[in-house]
């Protein structure tokens, strides 16, 4: 039999090992309170900015391309020219709360996307969420009505519900994602190479292995995905009995006319693509501008039937392959604009409130916007000067993400896909655009600089848990 003084022993460390449960139960219960409360904070927080960004801004920087859009949206005729579900957005917001709608639906995503995204990981610092939220080259293109701002909202969601789903393998994260990816590519057709490359790689991130059978499943996954959301694309045009329009030709017809240029050589212009009142001297090529496809409005028809792309197809490619030179030249002109390697007027930052203003009184700003607008506009100024609004120092980043996260991914740390995920992208993405690219705005190339930004954030988060 166990003697008095081993049992009182027994009995003492058991109270111990008792009350050591409870406090350790105390602490984690007021920790899981803490976080709580911080993560309700941080949504706080984000919805005053976004409220406060909407008042101040509303409603919103407007340009050509977005008064179209709204023009479409009020009378219901839609074209494909510009995204019919963006302009289905903003008739359904404009209902609520009138022409400042979509600026009021980017504030809130983005905001609380940013928040969302931070919690996930690890990293919801307030200071956080101020410095992201308000970096100058992203927040003041979320204030913009395009179709680019709500792209890059509607993208970040989807890296979010990818995040949840990573965590909680339910069913909803996994529709949500899918259902962001989709928006992604409704509002932005050629987003659907970033959300290829974002599903490969996220399916990587999900199964943490590189078998055969997995990188065949993602490939598979990855089309499935952009097919099932070009299809609902031409769908809903269908549905919302949008006229077709014809974009190839801005693109193609601008590469010839500046291979004719670059290789000074006369190209005439297809009959299918003269307007009717065409003056026979007009010499299309001289209306060649290497930073914009100006050819469009200034003679040249860009919009004809698609029946003829057959053949603007084949002129295109014969001129590419006998003058690739000159084609290449033409690209990287472009490329240099759109990039930020050399000045232009097309890589200032976003529209005024000027043109809004201009149209209608229904969308004049207020006192303290037009202030808001002129410091932004001091602000942005300088920003370009030091080159924060050029993309070769987002390029840069976003390499050194993706090398050193291969790096750790080679040892196993498979979480480090995350960052290779954002960071390839963005680096896709603008690759993208030296073809396909018909401008040198910077609206562009935002998405990459906003992958790099998410990117890098990500990389710090797992480096300090080390």
């Amino acid at each position: 039999m166990m003697c008095k003084k081993e049992l009182l022993l027994s009995k003492g460390r058991a109270s111990c090992v008792i009350n050591f449960k409870i406090f350790l139960d105390l602490i984690s219960n007021k920790v899981v309170r803490l976080t709580h409360s911080k993560n309700v904070l941080g949504y706080s927080l984000a919805a005053f900015f976004a409220f406060s960004t909407f008042l101040l801004f509303w409603p919103g920087f407007y340009s050509n391309d977005s008064f179209v859009q709204l023009s479409q949206a009020r009378s219901g005729n839609f074209s494909t020219w510009h995204p019919p579900f963006t302009a289905l957005l903003m008739r359904g917001l404009y209902e609520i709360c009138g022409v400042g709608g979509l600026l009021l639906l980017n504030q809130f995503l983005y905001w609380a996307g940013i928040w969302r995204f931070l919690i996930l990981i690890k990293k919801n610092y307030l200071i956080s969420l101020i410095i992201i939220g308000f970096f100058p080259p992203i927040y003041t293109l979320t204030l913009h009505v395009w179709k680019d701002a709500v792209l890059i909202v509607f993208f970040l969601w989807a890296v979010n519900f990818l995040l949840s789903l990573k965590k909680s393998g339910r069913h909803l994260d996994l529709f949500l994602y899918l259902l962001f990816s989709m928006l992604c590519i409704l509002v932005r057709i050629n987003a659907f190479i970033p959300i290829f490359v974002l599903s490969i790689i996220g399916y990587f991130y999900l199964k943490e292995n590189f078998q055969f059978r997995t990188v065949l499943r993602s490939i598979v996954v990855s089309l499935l995905i952009v097919v099932f959301s070009i299809s609902f694309s031409s769908i809903l045009n269908k549905a919302l009995n949008a006229k077709i329009d014809n974009p190839l030709p801005s693109l193609l017809l601008w590469d010839i006319a500046g291979i004719g240029n670059n290789a000074k050589i006369k190209i005439d212009l297809p009959d299918y693509a003269s307007t009717k009142n065409l003056n026979k001297n007009f010499n299309w090529q001289n209306e060649y501008d290497p930073a914009v496809c100006s050819i469009c409005w200034r003679g040249v028809n860009c919009n004809f039937p698609s029946k003829y792309n057959k053949n603007l197809i084949a002129e295109w490619s014969t001129l590419v392959l006998s003058h690739p030179k000159a084609y290449l030249k033409h690209r990287c002109s472009l490329a240099m604009l759109l990039y930020g390697l050399t000045p232009s007027v097309q890589y200032y930052p976003y529209h005024s409130f000027q043109q809004a203003m201009a149209s209608n009184a229904e969308f004049h700003p207020s006192y303290l916007g037009l202030k808001a607008e002129e410091s932004l506009n001091t602000l942005n100024g300088y920003l370009i000067k030091i080159h924060l609004y050029q993309y070769p120092i987002y390029f840069l980043i976003s390499l050194f993400v993706l090398v050193t996260s291969i790096y750790k991914v080679k040892s196993r740390y498979y979480e480090y896909l995350l960052p290779i995920m954002l960071s390839s992208t963005g680096l896709v993405s603008a690759g993208s655009l030296f073809f396909i690219s018909v401008a040198a705005d910077y609206r562009y190339i935002a998405f990459s600089v906003f992958t790099s930004l998410l990117s890098l954030v990500s990389l710090f988060s797992l480096s300090s848990k080390k």
